[in-house]
């Protein structure tokens, strides 16, 4: 998310000799949940300045390479509420809003709204019961991985991917 950060180190790739970049892969996320009401400027910006500005500046700085293919790591949660996460849900919103801003300028994009991974911030934040419990499988990496190769080049700008019992998470929901 740090502009001269980007443009340095892209400049040091070529200048180094290395072959053009085809493509992005967008992973940042930060998680710090709160309910609106009680959320700091200082929170919801440093939840959303990963993913909003890294994403932009990633999209800035390649618009005009030969990428084929630009992917972001959105959440689920861009689409399906979830309580104390208005600023994740935000950023997320905001890279799958860029994926189709991109695919209007001709340019490839796919934001996959991913469910939640077993590793990063769930494991992180010791949150596999709480998904457990609420119907919702993790996704390993290697299930990641093959799910991602097989979306890749698919059509959509936007995809959603998460593995539910819905009934469970329908009765447990808080909304």
């Amino acid at each position: 998310a740090e502009e001269d950060q980007l443009v340095s180190f892209l400049a040091d790739y070529e200048r180094q000799g290395w072959p053009p970049i085809r493509g992005v892969i967008h992973t940042a996320g930060v998680v710090q949940d709160e309910l609106l009401l009680r959320m700091k400027k200082e929170t919801f910006l440093r939840v959303l300045r990963p993913k909003l500005r890294g994403g932009w500046l990633l999209h800035k700085a390649l618009k005009e390479a030969p990428l084929d293919f630009f992917i972001l790591f959105s959440s689920v949660g861009s689409v399906i509420a979830s309580l104390g996460q208005g600023n994740y849900a935000a950023a997320n919103a905001f890279l799958d809003g860029l994926a189709y801003y991109r695919r209007s300028q001709g340019l490839p994009a796919l934001s996959i709204g991913w469910g939640p991974w077993s590793v990063g911030m769930v494991e992180q934040l010791n949150l596999e019961q709480f998904y457990a419990r609420r119907g919702i499988e993790l996704i390993t990496p290697e299930i990641g991985m093959q799910i991602l190769g097989r979306i890749q080049g698919q059509a959509p700008a936007h995809l959603t991917v998460i593995s539910a019992n819905w009934m469970i998470a329908r009765e447990t929901s808080p909304f």
